[in-house]
């Protein structure tokens, strides 16, 4: 199952068009996803400015509590998951690619 959604998820973001952000989504139980969570950081992906590193949710649940989530602002916008980058951060970023470009 974990590798099944971590092929899932690379599918997806490499079919998004080059240098557009991508949200990824995972709903899973804990272990699951802490095992997803670990290989991608493993890649070096991070959750950088998103709230309990990017998970809604706990991990341990009373035998009768409502498993239902209410999810952060940002799920329900996914605008407010990036930030416009100004000016010197997008000559930043494409400078990044050029030289990554010329490494290939």
């Amino acid at each position: 199952v974990d590798v099944a959604a971590i092929l899932s998820m690379a599918s997806a973001v490499v079919a998004a068009p080059e240098g557009e952000r991508v949200v990824v989504v995972l709903y899973a139980g804990a272990d699951h996803t802490k095992a997803i969570v670990d290989f991608w950081r493993s890649q070096g992906f991070a959750a950088e400015g998103l709230t309990r590193g990017g998970l809604v949710g706990k991990e341990d649940w009373l035998g009768d509590e409502s498993r239902a989530l209410t999810f952060p602002g940002y799920l329900h916008d996914f605008s407010q998951l990036f930030q416009k980058p100004s000016s010197a951060e997008s000559a930043r970023i494409a400078s990044q690619r050029q030289r990554r470009a010329k490494k290939k």
